[in-house]
């Protein structure tokens, strides 16, 4: 996934994200299919750009991501490549890994805009697209999301309440990998499968904020099974309480 070093956006071929949305049309899952569509490192990046493909309102895009070096220049090639009208974007990259100057050369002979924030906030200000890949610097997230924004937990694990307060509907990527004995606070629309398919509504209304989960992430860095372990314990102490 390289398109923006010769400014080619959705110029490469195969395109992951048109591959796995027909693969989830032929009745694929969606873990089963990324493995056929995506390389390991690519893969929470085809799907960000898949959620962003379906539950995105129409219209402009201005995508924010936040997160380490190597995950922001991942979602940013993901994003130039396969999200049809996006005009902008500012990062935020926790770790003070500079950008590397042949992604904003790339960016640049897109057209699209770059903007290198100093603080998680000031990236997120304004964007209908939002991006985060690690959870760090919690103490500057924002309040509120703009009205039709798509919020994408990329990197595992709860976002802040401050973050999700207003969302108005949640979706993950595989309900298969949904911790069923210890939900979320925020029921579950559906999956990108469902979505995709037409299975289950993705946007219902232009202004609505809506989250989407990332529990492949999870499950790749063995977060979901600490967290089910997690639940165990809380379960048994609440059960003899």
């Amino acid at each position: 996934m390289n398109c923006s070093q010769v400014g080619s956006r959705r110029n490469l071929a195969p395109d992951p994200v048109d591959a796995l949305a027909e693969r989830l049309m032929a009745g694929a899952a969606v873990t089963g299919a990324l493995r056929s569509t995506a390389a390991p490192e690519h893969r929470t990046a085809v799907l960000t750009a898949l959620a962003a493909r379906y539950l995105l309102a129409p219209g402009v895009v201005t995508a924010s991501v936040v997160g380490t070096g190597q995950t922001v220049r991942t979602q940013l090639e993901s994003l130039t490549c396969y999200v049809p009208d996006l005009t902008h974007v500012a990062v935020h990259v926790l770790d003070g890994t500079p950008l590397d100057r042949d992604l904003v050369d790339g960016l640049h002979r897109t057209g699209i805009g770059l903007h290198v924030a100093a603080t998680a906030a000031e990236a997120v200000f304004g964007a209908n697209l939002v991006v985060v890949t690690s959870g760090a610097d919690l103490d500057t997230w924002p309040t509120h999301l703009p009205s039709g924004a798509l919020l994408v937990n990329a990197g595992g694990g709860e976002l802040p309440a401050a973050m999700t307060s207003a969302v108005d509907g949640r979706f993950v990527d595989d309900l298969a990998l949904l911790n069923e004995a210890c939900p979320h606070s925020r029921p579950v629309e559906a999956d990108l499968r469902q979505v995709v398919t037409g299975e289950r509504a993705g946007r219902t209304g232009a202004d609505h904020v809506l989250l989407v989960d990332l529990l492949t992430e999870q499950r790749q860095h063995g977060q979901t099974q600490e967290e089910d372990h997690e639940c165990r314990q809380r379960t048994r102490s609440s059960g003899s309480s």
